[in-house]
């Protein structure tokens, strides 16, 4: 999954468990992203494909333990957390013209909600990015 190109540092956060590290080529993809978090977890992540994984980026500097109280928040309209799609590049988040702190969590890793947790009802594609930003308020642990 390695593209040439500079690389860059993360910290992910799962929720609801632990912070790693992940260095990616700037010019691979957020599904590349994914597969290395995946790769990275695999005990995590053992029965989880990596594109069922929703990535969230932090924009400003927020740490560990300031993550907590950021989700519990209404962020529909919070400026600092994005949803990163799959099929940007990584630099499109994270220009290397742009300084980044390394002491921050950048991206924060949310398993698919279970089966048996989801409503009733069926996911549309009008209705999907709805539904996923009202699943970030479920808190894990």
């Amino acid at each position: 999954m390695s593209i040439s190109g500079t690389q860059i540092l993360l910290w992910c956060l799962v929720r609801g468990g632990s912070v790693f590290n992940i260095t990616i080529e700037r010019n691979n993809r957020v599904s590349d992203l994914k597969k290395a978090i995946k790769n990275k977890k695999p005990n995590d992540f053992a029965n989880v494909d990596a594109d069922r994984l929703t990535l969230w980026m932090l924009k400003n500097t927020v740490n560990i333990n300031e993550i907590q109280s950021l989700f519990l928040q209404d962020n529909e309209n919070d400026q600092n957390i994005v949803l990163l799609k799959d099929m940007r590049k990584i630099e499109s988040y994270w220009p290397e013209d742009q300084n980044h702190s390394e002491d921050y969590i950048h991206v924060v890793v949310e398993p698919p909600v279970p089966t048996g947790q989801v409503g009733a009802h069926s996911l549309s594609p009008s209705n999907a990015d709805n539904d996923m930003l009202k699943r970030q308020k479920l808190i894990k642990g």
